[in-house]
């Protein structure tokens, strides 16, 4: 279990580690689908501009394991912990209207218009005091619990325990 846990810790949570800590706000544009770690890496950036056909699932009670790439944590902390937990134990697909509804997206917009709107909207974040919106993220992230580092660390305790299950398999 252990070997898993630093695979974990060292593939796809260094990555995520890396784009959440990024000291300039980040945005993901989502046109189709994104489950899974796919959700998680786009859960992980400050802003997400979603297209018309973009949907969202938490997949994973599907194949037995909890979410991974602390996509627990960016939920509960965008829609709330029951709003989470509903999305994390149905494994429902979420359309781009829900999502904006809910607040798991900041914009929605055609599929034709996805990378205009966020190039604009990089743009104007590009042009804005870029220090203070650094300074701004660090204390965003310290604002609501423990840090995102602390949560990855439990979760790669988590998910090798999970692959050893029947649920799983």
């Amino acid at each position: 279990l252990r070997a898993e846990r630093e695979k974990i810790q060292g593939g796809s949570h260094t990555f995520l580690r890396t784009l959440h800590a990024i000291e300039k706000p980040v945005i993901a544009a989502v046109r189709g689908p994104a489950v899974g770690i796919g959700w998680s890496i786009a859960l992980a950036c400050d802003l997400i501009v979603a297209s018309e056909t973009a949907r969202f699932s938490q997949i994973f009670r599907r194949i037995g394991l909890a979410p991974d790439g602390g996509a627990i944590w960016f939920l509960t902390r965008r829609i709330g912990l029951a709003r989470a937990k509903e999305l994390v134990f149905t494994a429902r697909f979420v359309e781009a209207p829900e999502a904006l509804a809910l607040g798991l997206v900041n914009h929605v917009v055609p599929d034709g218009e996805l990378m205009a709107k966020t190039q604009l909207l990089a743009d104007d974040l590009a042009s804005g005091p870029t220090f203070a919106f650094g300074l701004a993220k660090k204390l965003f992230h310290m604002a609501s619990g423990p840090s995102y580092d602390d949560f990855l660390d439990y979760e790669a305790f988590v998910q090798p325990q999970l692959d050893q299950t029947e649920d799983h398999r």
